[in-house]
């Protein structure tokens, strides 16, 4: 599930002027540019990012009512958490995997040169451990679920921090690739 490289530019471009701190071109950008529309997933970090940019630029009242937005329709997963503390005038940061394991890949499957993506949802607890993995979707079915879970299980991160406190992120995303290299 590789996006086309001109989606990924697109991505690319706009999270470079966020991150530059370039609001004003990078707000001009979403209105003015036909830009491809983010996926659902990605949608509401696009909002938190264009709140936090109407935040800088002082326009308080847009940013408040896009927070408001994302926490009651993201509530319990990460950009409603992110919002929330905005709208309470708290620091958010959230979490970043610092150690992945590499999954397992099944010896038969390669043999057969069997390919595919497992996309996993799960929690990432205060401490940084990952809970509650499941699988949300595979391709091929069941092939390599039970791997994916199994390495996710492993990784570990930095967790959300709400002003400085280590806080539990709820409903987040990975896709595992499972390719052979090229013969």
């Amino acid at each position: 599930m590789t996006q086309p490289p001109e989606v990924a530019n697109e991505r690319a471009e706009l999270q470079a002027l966020f991150d530059d701190g370039q609001c004003e071109a990078y707000l001009e950008a979403i209105e003015t540019k036909t830009w491809l529309p983010p996926t659902p997933r990605a949608a509401p970090f696009r909002d938190l990012q264009k709140a936090e940019c109407f935040r800088k630029l002082g326009r308080e009242a847009d940013a408040r009512a896009l927070f408001q937005l994302v926490a009651d329709d993201e509530a319990g997963s990460l950009p409603g958490d992110w919002a929330s503390a905005r709208l309470a005038g708290e620091t958010y940061t959230p979490p970043k995997a610092e150690w992945r394991a590499e999954p397992f890949y099944p010896p038969w499957a390669a043999q057969s040169g069997v390919m595919g993506n497992v996309i996993l949802a799960f929690d990432v607890e205060a401490d940084g451990s990952v809970s509650s993995v499941r699988v949300l979707e595979s391709a091929p079915p069941d092939v390599f679920d039970q791997t994916a879970i199994a390495a996710l299980k492993r990784w570990r991160y930095k967790p959300a921090m709400r002003d400085n406190h280590p806080v539990r992120a709820g409903d987040m995303r990975v896709t595992l690739q499972f390719r052979l290299p090229d013969p």
